[in-house]
């Protein structure tokens, strides 16, 4: 995900919240139903400090714009405003500094302004609406690509989809499908919005003898981490378990329409989205510390699966990441840390974007030392962005971390050996240190 100017829709993640209300209200969801599901939607992701003002800011806009404005997301946006919360991505392009504050300046008078009226009509999506029994296509962070089908159209909460237990390189004959049993239970979904993100249909099969799965409900306190009283939703009525989660029910899935990042995460590593899993198994969850504890310059050793470690340095933080320098340098003991050898040692690859908070804070890489930062310099990234489908690159850009210039839809040769802008997951950051396959060079050439 990116950001390519100083309007509130010129960021990937903020046009993914437009898209994800959009869908409903086209579903015929209206408020404040639309607004609870896409906040339950980004609730895992809304401790972020950085992801919180885009979000509110997004779905406050997009309210404005289809005259749905609910009065918790105006004071949630104006509030940001007021207390610049939305400049911190800003501070290191000074020259954007003004455009941005114009347009949350104006963004704000017009949700002080806004008066209920009737809702805005509004027109439906050109893009190919999926019917049911369609088979989608979903791209993953290293190039393969797993696959799921649409099962049933929830008017409320979405589209209710099945994940197969197939994830692969290869093209597939989609009769083949119906031979896999699924990754995990239906869930649902923004599946239009997905659809936006690079899902897309590559196939139907029959939908036979349909039965709505049934799901939890927990209205769980977020301070505390303690359950709230369970409940079983069936596709019409909701029956109470009580305050302890009866044994039997613990694998049903619960009742959310997932983020489809979080569903292409879960596909990935096979985690279910915090806190939903402890509150399943445990019944209540140990309440996460907000995003910030790793500081510039910290040291982090990086598990692999021989047995050694690797380690990485937290060199620089901007509005599009956190960047990292990998250094080729490994040890079988975490617990005798050399600082001054590793920062001396070369590096594996140039510096590259991570989702380091998420890694350091579930615990996955670990903080062992810092090194101040010192004479930083911005390397240069190539940025590619597909409208069409994930396979096929239609617009490359170079960025410097000021300014960006187009190259056109052709990598030049001579920038090949440039990093892609986008952020790696820490499992796929892992395997290239392994391996020391860059699977984001297919698409340069």
């Amino acid at each position: 995900m990116g950001t390519w100017g100083v309007g509130i829709f010129e960021d990937d993640m903020a046009c993914d919240i437009r898209d994800q209300y959009t869908d409903l209200i086209e579903s015929g969801v209206e408020e404040p139903e639309a607004s609870r599901q896409v906040i339950q939607a980004w609730e895992n992701e809304l401790s972020d400090q950085d992801i919180y003002p885009v979000f509110w800011l997004a779905l406050a806009a997009v309210q404005l714009e289809l005259q749905r404005l609910d009065d918790h997301v105006k004071t949630q946006a104006i509030d940001i405003i007021e207390n610049d919360r939305h400049l911190a991505l800003w501070q290191e392009q000074p020259q954007l500094l003004p455009s941005r504050k114009a347009v949350l300046s104006k963004l704000k008078d017009d949700l002080e302004k806004y008066k209920h009226k009737p809702p805005k009509q509004i027109k439906k999506r050109k893009s190919k609406k999926p019917v049911v029994g369609d088979i989608l296509e979903i791209p993953l962070s290293d190039g393969r690509k797993a696959f799921c089908q649409f099962l049933h159209f929830d008017k409320l909460r979405g589209y209710l989809i099945s994940v197969f237990d197939l994830i692969t390189m290869d093209d597939i004959v989609i009769e083949d499908l119906s031979n896999y049993t699924p990754l995990f239970p239906p869930v649902l979904t923004f599946l239009t919005a997905a659809m936006h993100q690079g899902w897309k249909i590559v196939g139907h099969l029959p939908v036979n003898d349909f039965k709505y799965p049934k799901f939890l409900q927990n209205w769980h306190n977020q301070d505390s981490g303690e359950a709230g009283t369970w409940q079983l939703y069936d596709g019409e009525n909701f029956v109470n378990l009580g305050r302890k989660l009866p044994r039997k029910y613990k694998n049903h899935e619960m009742l959310l329409t997932w983020n489809p990042y979080v569903i292409v995460r879960r596909i990935e590593t096979g985690e279910y989205p915090f806190p939903y899993d402890d509150l399943r198994k445990k019944n209540k969850f140990i309440p996460r510390q907000r995003k910030g504890a790793v500081q510039i310059g910290d040291i982090f050793s990086i598990p692999l699966s021989d047995g050694r470690n690797c380690y990485g340095q937290y060199i620089h933080r901007h509005n599009l990441g956190e960047m990292v320098r990998v250094f080729k340098y490994f040890t079988t003991d975490n617990h005798v840390i050399d600082v001054a050898k590793i920062v001396k040692a070369k590096l594996l690859f140039p510096p590259v974007n991570v989702i380091l908070s998420v890694a350091i804070e579930d615990g996955i890489w670990q903080i062992v030392g810092h090194s101040p930062i010192k004479n930083f310099k911005f390397p240069k990234f190539v940025w590619g962005i597909s409208l069409k489908n994930w396979d096929e690159i239609e617009n490359w850009s170079i960025y410097d971390g000021k300014n960006r210039k187009r190259l056109g839809s052709k990598l030049p040769k001579k920038y090949w050996r440039l990093e892609n802008i986008n952020p790696w997951a820490p499992k796929e950051l892992v395997k290239r240190i392994e391996t020391g396959i860059n699977p984001n060079e297919k698409y340069f050439r």
